[in-house]
């Protein structure tokens, strides 16, 4: 009965707060935010995130194993967000010293989040 509770609450909202890390974090850097990069930043970030299921916490004492699905999620949006910006579908002059500063800030929230969920949960 937990786990079901489980997997109707908690899963989609760890979801939809990695979105609200992956938006404000955006906003930050590229404070000029239109609708349609909104959508395709969305996009890009929740195909990966389903298919390596990012969203979901690992119970296991394995560092590796816990962030393992995090990292390629992270990776995966990074690649998709290069080539569509290289097709010219993300519309920023060039890649700056902000985008290298959003990509590594986005890496670092997302392991930290998902590392400290991840070994919470295994504790209690």
């Amino acid at each position: 009965m937990f786990q079901e509770r489980y997997n109707r609450i908690v899963l989609p909202f760890i979801f939809l707060l990695d979105l609200l890390f992956l938006f404000y974090i955006y906003y930050l850097y590229y404070s000029r935010l239109q609708f349609s990069q909104l959508l395709l930043i969305t996009f890009l970030w929740t195909i990966p995130s389903f298919y390596f299921n990012s969203y979901r916490i690992p119970r296991t004492y394995s560092t590796i194993t816990a962030l393992r699905p995090m990292v390629y999620t992270v990776f995966t949006f990074t690649f998709f967000y290069i080539f569509f910006y290289q097709l010219g579908f993300l519309v920023h002059s060039y890649l700056t010293v902000r985008s290298i500063l959003f990509f590594l800030f986005l890496y670092f929230s997302q392991l930290t989040v998902c590392h400290d969920t991840c070994f919470s949960i295994n504790i209690a």
